[in-house]
Order: structure tokens, then C-alpha cells, then sequence
């Protein structure tokens, strides 16, 4: 009898758990297609495949993102969630430092010529 009750008080101690991670999941999923239809209509002057192209990645994104939060709510696999996030922010970080580094390369050198020609 007290493995039954040990048992039957984890259930029920877990079900709030469920309970948050529906409601994140449908308020996610909504947030995934207002973003998804916000996206596209405020790229009208753009062509109509690129726009529904961007718009679809942003509504994956944040699917994806709401998957990763629910199953952290729901316990599955936190530690394996928390190092995937940390490795796509880091991605995402290396990426924006190379983009910005390389689409800057130009207007360092004009800024560093100009302090050279003032030094001098």
C-alpha cells in the first residue's frame, strides 16, 4: 500500500507540470502563427516567395523554441535541452561576429586609414 501511495502522489504532484506545458505549447503555437502571418504582410514590397520563406523560418523557429520549453517543463531531457540552446546562442553569436566582421571590413580599414593619416 505505501508504493501505491508513493506512486499516486508523484502522478498527481506531476500533472500541474503537464498542465503549464499545455498552455505554454497552445500560447506558443498561436504566437508561431501571428508571427508567421505578421512577417508576411509586413513584407509585401519584397517578392512573395522570399517573404513566405522568411516567414515560415520565423514560425519553425519559434515552434522549435516552444518544443524545447515544454520538454524542459516536463523534465525530459533538461540537461540535453539546456546544452542544444546554449550551442545554437553560441552559433548564432560566432555567426553575427563573422557576418559583422567580414560585411565590416571595408569601413575598418577606411576608420584605421584615416587614424594613420591623422597620427602622421
Amino acid at each position: 500500500m505505501p508504493r501505491i501511495t508513493t506512486a499516486l502522489n508523484e502522478f498527481l504532484l506531476y500533472l500541474p507540470n503537464v498542465f503549464v506545458a499545455a498552455v505554454m505549447a497552445l500560447v506558443g503555437f498561436v504566437f508561431a502563427r501571428l508571427a508567421h502571418d505578421l512577417i508576411l504582410v509586413s513584407t509585401k514590397g519584397v517578392d512573395p516567395q522570399t517573404a513566405s520563406t522568411i516567414a515560415s523560418v520565423a514560425r519553425w523557429a519559434v515552434n522549435i523554441f516552444v518544443l524545447l520549453a515544454v520538454l524542459n517543463q516536463l523534465g525530459i531531457a533538461s540537461d540535453l535541452i539546456r546544452i542544444l540552446f546554449t550551442g545554437f546562442v553560441a552559433m548564432l553569436a560566432v555567426a553575427g561576429g563573422i557576418a559583422f566582421g567580414l560585411g565590416g571590413q571595408a569601413s575598418a580599414k577606411d576608420v584605421v586609414d584615416g587614424l594613420r593619416r591623422k597620427l602622421k
